[in-house]
């Protein structure tokens, strides 16, 4: 059976996908409090290949924005669950 969501912890792959436009659903916690999981549909397949094949291309920008507002979503989610 294939779940329909992607979860990640890496900043990096989760900035990509909200930079292509992959639907990103919201933070979910672990048990580590410095960790979070970032929750998104699931990514086609060739995107996290050409992601761990190093080849993907994507608008330096919308990646930075991308990451940008990821990092505030782990920060307010830091300072509520403080």
């Amino acid at each position: 059976m294939t779940t329909s969501t992607y979860e990640t912890s890496d900043l990096g792959l989760a900035s990509l996908l909200y930079a292509k436009g992959i639907q990103f659903h919201g933070l979910k916690s672990t048990d580590d409090p410095w960790r979070k999981l970032m929750i998104f549909d699931r990514p086609p397949v060739e995107l996290l290949t050409e992601w761990q094949s190093g080849i993907i291309e994507v608008n330096a920008l919308i990646y930075w924005r991308a990451s940008r507002n990821l990092k505030h979503f782990l920060k307010v989610s830091q300072r509520n669950s403080e």
